[in-house]
């Protein structure tokens, strides 16, 4: 397994964590506090195209955010992979892949796979404001900022580097009651992607 170049931490030592101030928040995203607030502002963010997927043999809608959005949003997703994760979480975790996803399920008499359909834009801006108010325990204003550069029409954008990490975390709770069943029934829980499921026994 590939080694971060970061240390991991745990969730209550990110810097997200009790985070107050809009000041704080902007050095912490690299940003100034006055690029951000446009940022916030905007409805201009996006760029909005179809694009085929020869696998599927159909076109899916991407939601790709511009270039001053996207490094503010690199930066989110930078500093949410350092926090630990599950290990039943592949993807996108730093070091992990569909091999060692794969080796998970290996000599399993069974192996059922459970594919969530348009996961990034199921998942509402309410669970990433909730997330951060609540979980990360932001004050209102920070959460409400971060849902903002990191949501598009109200759900996770198809298109942003930060949306793979993120919708675990949005859905923390979830994942969580999930590998305690499966657990539950003496299986192995995997997660590729936040789109496939995989159970063994």
């Amino acid at each position: 397994m590939l080694r971060s170049r970061y240390k991991e931490y745990q969730l209550d030592q990110s810097p997200f964590y009790c985070l107050k101030s809009k000041e704080r928040l902007a050095k912490l995203l690299q940003i100034s506090q006055n690029k951000l607030e446009i940022l916030t502002l905007s409805e201009d963010l996006y760029i909005e195209r179809d694009r085929f997927d020869p696998k599927k043999k159909k076109s899916r809608l991407v939601e790709e955010p511009k270039l001053p959005l996207k490094r503010v949003q690199k930066r989110i997703e930078e500093l949410l992979k350092r926090i630990k994760i599950p290990d039943y979480i592949y993807a996108p975790a730093k070091g992990r892949g569909y091999i060692s996803n794969a080796k998970a399920h290996v000599n399993a008499a069974v192996v059922r796979s459970l594919d969530i359909k348009k996961y990034f834009p199921s998942t509402p801006s309410r669970r990433v404001y909730w997330f951060f108010h609540k979980q990360m325990k932001c004050s209102s204003d920070v959460a409400g900022i971060l849902t903002k550069i990191s949501t598009f029409k109200n759900h996770l954008p198809t298109g942003s580097p930060l949306s793979p990490i993120l919708s675990y975390f949005a859905h923390i709770d979830m994942w969580e009651a999930i590998n305690k069943m499966v657990e539950g029934a003496s299986c192995t829980l995997s997660s590729y992607a936040k789109l496939i499921i995989y159970f063994s026994p």
